[in-house]
């Protein structure tokens, strides 16, 4: 590779490996050296396999890629292992020559912060859609969001009825003054809360707002 290509791949934001059909690693550049944790001299020339003899087979889809010919793209990969926490989103390209096939590359990003950011909001709105709150002794309130539609009626279900258990609750005002759509899929939802609370021995009382 000349000097100008590597200067290049070296300014791309993502990280690039890429192996030969021997699997032997004939380029790496510097976003790959930081998230591998490898440096590009002990590891040019070197078998893939003997450079990470650890790695799962979940996780080593360049190689796959020279085995099969096929390409794949995950937007979210685990990359758990040894010394790695991280989730990539990777790319595998076929290399080739002439319309021949001399190896395979791996784009790959690390997505960890944006796919942590992404779970701690989708547990925010999993306490949102499912807040059971005491007002009293043996008195809740559980205040339906509009987000439970995003999180899914099972959640709700799961969750709510092990809330209201746990607090030994046995009468529950719903609040339904935030939910702006009142179809007949919601209609069927509260019809089974409702009755999973009652086989549980909770009275059920609904709060539709103010008019």
């Amino acid at each position: 590779m000349s000097i100008v290509q590597d200067h290049i791949l070296n300014h791309i934001s993502c990280g690039i490996l890429a192996i030969d059909l021997d699997f032997r690693i004939i380029h790496i550049n510097e976003v790959a050296e930081k998230i591998l944790k490898v440096k590009r001299e002990d590891v040019l020339g070197e078998n893939v396999y003997e450079v990470f003899p650890l790695a799962p087979e979940e996780v080593r889809h360049v190689e796959r890629t020279i085995e099969t010919g096929e390409e794949f793209f995950i937007e979210a990969m685990p990359y758990s292992w040894g010394v790695y926490n991280l989730y990539l989103t990777i790319q595998t390209r076929v290399l080739r020559e002439s319309d021949k096939m001399y190896g395979a590359m791996v784009e790959f990003r690390d997505m960890t912060h944006l796919y942590e950011k992404q779970e701690e909001l989708i547990n925010r709105m999993e306490d949102m859609a499912v807040n059971v709150i005491p007002l009293m002794d043996q008195l809740g309130l559980l205040p339906l969001q509009p987000v439970v539609e995003e999180v899914g009626f099972q959640f709700l279900l799961d969750i709510g009825l092990q809330k209201v258990a746990n607090m030994k609750v046995n009468t529950l005002i719903i609040d339904l003054s935030s939910v702006t759509s009142l179809n007949q899929e919601f209609s069927e939802m509260m019809l089974k809360l409702c009755g999973s609370l009652n086989l549980l021995g909770v009275d059920i009382m609904i709060y539709w707002g103010t008019c």
